[in-house]
């Protein structure tokens, strides 16, 4: 019996998976095959809300050429919005992050993973690329990705504080820890292990290169899509209302110019979860504008919310000016019972009224009063004692 049968029948499939022998494959150039995978990782972290621990999970995005982490997600249960949150920032070439990016020919995902395969068959239809699902029971087919999230175990989760795999007591118990990290601390030390690990992690199989030097060792041109028809691959969260400042989201407050004009409105933000140097809002007539921390505007953008401020302020005296112009409803003397008529006068532009139209109101409210026969005669002055009385006429 050879070890891998005598693994299988004392460990079963795991057992099986590790003495297995299988043929390695490498792309042949970057994009060419992208892996997709997520795991629950061994530490427990407080979340935004609750004071319960939980063990947070991770979704990664690995190019098989390069070993490059494409793009990450950290959250309490990954979803579809994670998978495709990762694949964007893959996609997105972002100068603060590294020079990658750039739409892969095929995305290889775990079969089993019902919300994982759907997310990334969408996001392949949108793009264009190709998906394709793991076979059953076949590991050495994402060998990679999970050989990069033992990386991400062993380099970074081990070293945390309330790490599952640390040493106990005899009931089992970790011993004494310090405070756990919260999910956005924890966030920020994935980050900066992930940016650490694309520039200078060495690889044996890259021939001692680093992924962001194997990347840029080939030559492979780079399919590359505009941020802004990639909107509905981010996060959406719950509402919020435009407040006088802007929106406040995440412990910072977002502006734009175009929030100028909407104060008090409810709307829609979506985000990148690790990434808030800017977010997209959402009406119920669709995208918006894309609002950034106020602390962090450049002096363009400042002048560019205070411009839109001032013409919005303007705007509001217009319709101020206009509405005070409208009908002003008025009625006939009411001196006996009866029908109660309407003599609504329309008021100007100018506070003076021109002679024509005074004549006009007037003209109305005699006919209204039942003395039209009034209407365009001459008013001669009454005669003296013994005079014959004047005639009226036109």
């Amino acid at each position: 019996m050879s070890p891998a049968e005598r693994a299988y029948a004392r460990h079963g499939e795991e057992g099986r998976r590790r003495y297995s022998v299988y043929r390695r494959w490498e792309p042949q150039a970057r994009n060419e095959v992208w892996e997709t995978d997520h795991a629950e990782l061994d530490v427990n972290v407080l979340p935004v809300r609750g004071r319960r621990l939980v063990r947070p999970w991770l979704t990664v995005i690995e190019d098989g050429f390069s070993r490059l982490v494409m793009g990450w997600a950290l959250s309490l249960y990954p979803t579809t919005a994670e998978v495709l949150v990762a694949i964007r920032e893959g996609i997105v070439i972002d100068p603060e992050r590294g020079p990658w990016g750039g739409v892969p020919q095929l995305i290889r995902f775990d079969g089993g993973k019902e919300f994982l395969a759907h997310a990334v068959k969408r996001a392949a239809g949108e793009l264009g690329c190709a998906a394709l699902p793991t076979a059953p029971y076949s590991p050495h087919q994402k060998g990679k990705i999970e050989r990069l999230h033992r990386t991400i175990g062993e380099g970074l989760i081990a070293t945390l504080p309330h790490y599952t795999g640390g040493a106990r007591r005899a009931n089992g118990k970790l011993y004494a820890q310090p405070a756990p990290l919260s999910l956005p601390q924890l966030r920020t030390r994935v980050r900066e292990f992930v940016d650490a690990y694309n520039i200078g992690h060495r690889h044996a199989s890259l021939g001692g290169m680093s992924p962001a030097e194997k990347w840029a060792s080939s030559a492979a041109p780079l399919e590359v899509i505009e941020p802004q028809r990639l909107r509905w691959m981010l996060m959406a969260d719950q509402t919020r209302k435009v407040e006088k400042d802007g929106i406040h989201f995440e412990n910072a407050t977002f502006i734009a110019p175009e929030l100028a004009r909407i104060g008090g409105t409810t709307i829609e933000v979506r985000y990148m979860p690790h990434d808030l140097r800017s977010i997209e809002v959402f009406t119920g007539d669709g995208w918006l504008c894309t609002a950034y921390p106020q602390d962090q505007l450049t002096r363009e953008e400042s002048e560019a919310v205070i411009q839109a401020r001032r013409e919005a302020a303007r705007e509001m005296s217009r319709r101020k000016a206009a509405a005070s112009r409208k009908a002003r409803n008025r009625i006939a003397p009411l001196t006996a019972t009866g029908t109660v008529h309407d003599i609504t006068a329309v008021v100007g532009d100018r506070r003076r009224r021109d002679r024509s139209g005074s004549n006009d109101r007037v003209d109305a409210a005699l006919r209204v009063l039942g003395l039209g026969d009034q209407l365009n005669t001459v008013i001669r002055p009454r005669p003296a004692s013994g005079e014959p009385p004047c005639e009226t006429g036109a």
